[in-house]
């Protein structure tokens, strides 16, 4: 893809002959989509009461254009081809190669020619899943959007700080999950086994919670099937090797997300760590308290800041070499069962950007 360009469903407007050029007011087209907002006001109450918002579908005005491209030799028709009014796909931009949409043409191209051999051309889509997301969740020194991901995500400096998404579990259960992206992401998961009279999973971290009930052994592992939670689609599944069937009657309320963890406190140089004591070389000037640092190949929660370069977390740790690390914000999972439970989950999630 070339420097400024953008690809929809694989194809690279420039292999059409276009030149992606924006409108100075589309240049940053990663801005958040709109919101609307659900106030009630009342007659003699003063004030009103807020209820919440939602995201609007994002709205992308591509505008490109075409120099010495005689219009009668497929240029059009190839354009014409790709941008199908209803037409739907991946929607990835050069200069944020990490993450896409999945767009949908809303309008036909609009066009306009200066003469048969140049133009411009205007292409309008909507996301209606309104965020990008992105399947890096790592960055290694030497990529070449190193600096443009350490920016923009909180994509974890090292592999070994990948948190697990898979558990078998038999009892209560606490665990973190890390949304590197800027902006809340859509939590799935697939689930099997035996949740007794039920279980509850919570977000503490979005005070979000999902019930789930009726699960067995029976109707999942000795079928060789699981329970899919899409929280996008607002589906549930049931889901074998060669099955999918509509599965409310498992799930009983409630869909969750993750707080994202941008932006992320980077390149904190740790000195040493003796008990739950963390000495840092650099001044930490802002509070970080309840974030999670990275030591000894573990996260482990900030739960005082005493002064700028002292930092005392959850649990003894020693380490008398320093080291680089970083800090951000964890989402709190909680499952509960309600009786008892035997199950198998896996969850299903991307970083997410405006």
């Amino acid at each position: 893809m070339s420097s400024g360009s953008f690809t929809f469903c694989g194809i690279d407007v420039s292999s059409l002959g276009l030149e992606y050029a924006p409108d100075i007011s589309e240049t940053f087209v990663y801005r958040p989509a709109g919101t609307q907002s659900f106030i009630n006001t009342y007659d003699s109450h003063n004030g009103g009461y807020y209820y919440g918002f939602n995201v609007e579908p994002k709205e992308f005005t591509l505008r490109c254009i075409f120099e010495e491209k005689n219009i009668d030799k497929g240029i059009m028709a190839k354009i014409y081809a790709l941008f199908k009014v209803g037409k739907t796909g991946k929607l990835v931009f050069s200069r944020r190669p990490w993450c896409y949409y999945y767009a949908t043409v809303t309008d036909p191209v609009q066009t306009e020619y200066t003469n048969y051999l140049n133009g411009i051309v205007t292409i309008s889509l909507k996301a209606m899943y309104p965020f990008a997301r992105s399947n890096i969740t790592t960055v290694l020194r030497g990529d070449k959007n190193y600096e443009m991901l350490r920016a923009n995500t909180a994509v974890f400096d090292k592999e070994d700080m990948e948190l697990p998404i898979e558990y078998d579990l038999m009892e209560e259960s606490h665990l973190l999950l890390a949304n590197q992206g800027a902006e809340r992401a859509a939590l799935g998961f697939y689930l099997s086994g035996d949740v007794g009279e039920g279980i509850i999973i919570k977000n503490h971290t979005t005070q979000q919670e999902c019930k789930m009930i009726k699960i067995t052994n029976e109707n999942t592992t000795d079928v060789n099937k699981e329970v899919f939670v899409d929280p996008i689609n607002g589906k549930v599944l049931l889901i074998g090797d060669n099955t999918k069937e509509y599965a409310f009657k498992f799930h009983e309320y409630g869909f969750i997300e993750l707080e994202p963890a941008y932006p992320a406190m980077r390149d904190i140089f740790i000195n040493s760590v003796i008990g739950g004591t963390v000495s840092v070389a650099n001044k930490i000037d802002q509070d970080i308290t309840g974030r999670y640092i990275h030591i000894n190949n573990e996260w482990h929660e900030i739960l005082d800041q005493p002064d700028e370069h002292t930092l005392t977390v959850d649990s003894a740790v020693y380490l008398h070499k320093q080291t680089r690390t970083m800090a951000i914000l964890m989402n709190e999972i909680e499952i509960r069962p309600i009786t008892d439970m035997d199950v198998h989950i896996r969850f299903i999630y991307k970083p997410t950007y405006a």
